[in-house]
């Protein structure tokens, strides 16, 4: 028994399906006598080759049906891209069998198509003899007898077929095939280039301003102060802490140790300040620490050295007190005074800002009492000093009016936590409530 297999609208065997792909036979043309299934024998040797087997297709000249039979028997199904494929090359997408569903012809299957002018072309020489076949068609029984006086005509007709049809298309049309293929990309890529529209669009007018408003634009230091301390507030585990000392015996001592003294020469409470931060920052390690940029790590500085928090019309500036718990309190006075001097007048240098392990910022000459400063990065803290209020307290029996200030301490937990930042501060009002250790 055998058993068939509709190739397209035709029913053949699988000898006779193999061989059709290989010679590019078109399976729908051909009719095998009685209705039956095509056979190999049924397939010609070639596209132009008329159908073996003596049915009706016998015939009509073989050359002239091969020609005719795709463009009249059926309209083919194509795939956008492919055609697009032929219109650009002017190839006839009813020459070749498809490989979709259908027959539809893919992009790929263009390869072997014949360009439109050959197919147009036998159409001159078909004519004079499709009144024969017709009839021939008509009468299935007599079709050989009457298809016999015109076989001579066919014959010079088949020969010189298979040559400019079979033989030169598939090479020439294969390469610009196999280029249309990839031709769609520019299209794609012109399709997705107004992508960029947006962005031009992105800049709006900004809105009116309300009556009696004026923008003022920032300078360049306000602009990195505001940027520094944004990130600052954002990246840091913060926490602020706070501690009143007792600062009646500080301001004692410094109004003795300046009377009769030039005002250039007076010892400021930021001296005091800043001796006592020298001394404690230099016993508490993780005030010199530093996260690395991992931030899987500390960097432990030697060096204790101290910013200065100065205010100037620009904006804020940290210039940094090099070595200050090398240096006497005396020291400090000079070099803090020449700093903030330098640092208004905008003298100072890029690395006079650098190397920082912890600020100092003192509020006290603006009446602030407390606050919470934001801390100078990378550095692990900050330390905001208040103005000394008076209030009397009781000592045993008698009442006395005493002076106390706020220690505002900012740290990163990252670095330093609790217990360290509390014995930080508690080494200050130790050496700020008994002052003559920093002299």
């Amino acid at each position: 028994m055998t058993t068939t297999y509709k190739y397209g609208m035709a029913a053949a065997t699988p000898n006779a399906k193999r061989l059709a792909k290989e010679r590019g036979v078109d399976l729908d043309a051909l009719q095998a006598p009685g209705g039956r299934a095509l056979r190999a024998a049924d397939v010609p040797e070639g596209a132009a080759a008329a159908p073996a087997g003596g049915g009706a297709a016998a015939a009509a000249p073989a050359g002239a049906q091969a020609a005719l039979a795709p463009a009249a028997g059926r309209q083919a199904r194509l795939t956008p891209l492919a055609r697009r494929m032929a219109e650009a090359q002017g190839l006839d997408p009813s020459s070749v069998q498809g490989r979709g569903v259908s027959g539809r012809v893919y992009a790929a299957d263009l390869a072997g198509a014949r360009p439109l002018a050959a197919a147009q072309a036998p159409a001159p020489v078909q004519a004079p003899e499709p009144a024969a076949p017709a009839a021939a068609r008509e009468m299935p029984p007599a079709a050989p007898i009457a298809a016999q006086p015109a076989a001579p005509v066919p014959a010079p007709v088949e020969a010189p077929a298979p040559a400019p049809v079979e033989a030169p298309a598939p090479a020439p049309v294969e390469a610009p095939a196999l280029a249309l293929v990839e031709a769609p990309a520019p299209v794609v890529a012109s399709a997705a280039a107004p992508a960029p529209a947006p962005a031009q669009a992105a800049p709006a007018p900004k809105a009116p301003l309300p009556e009696g408003v004026t923008e003022v634009p920032m300078n360049g230091m306000r602009r990195v102060i505001a940027q520094r301390m944004a990130q600052s507030a954002r990246e840091t585990a913060v926490v602020n802490q706070f501690v009143e000392m007792d600062v009646t015996a500080l301001l004692t001592l410094r109004a003795a140790v300046n009377e009769g003294k030039a005002k250039t020469e007076r010892l400021t409470v930021t001296a005091f300040i800043l001796r006592a931060m020298a001394v404690a920052t230099r016993e508490q390690e993780r005030f010199r620490m530093q996260l690395n940029e991992a931030g899987d790590g500390f960097l432990l500085f030697e060096k204790v050295d101290i910013g200065i928090a100065v205010g100037t019309q620009d904006g804020l500036t940290v210039p940094v007190l090099r070595d200050a718990d090398k240096k006497s309190i005396y020291e400090i006075n000079q070099e803090t005074a020449a700093l903030t001097v330098a640092a208004r007048a905008g003298r100072l240098m890029p690395d006079d800002y650098k190397g920082g392990v912890i600020t100092l910022t003192n509020m006290g000459m603006y009446g602030v009492t407390a606050f919470t400063p934001i801390i100078n990065q990378p550095e692990a803290a900050i330390l905001g000093m208040g103005k000394p209020t008076e209030r009397l307290v009781m000592e045993g029996a008698s009442i006395r009016n005493k002076a106390f200030m706020f220690q505002s301490l900012t740290y990163d937990h990252r670095i330093i936590n609790g217990t360290e930042s509390a014995l930080f501060q508690l080494r200050l009002k130790e050496l700020l409530e008994k002052p003559k250790e920093l002299l």
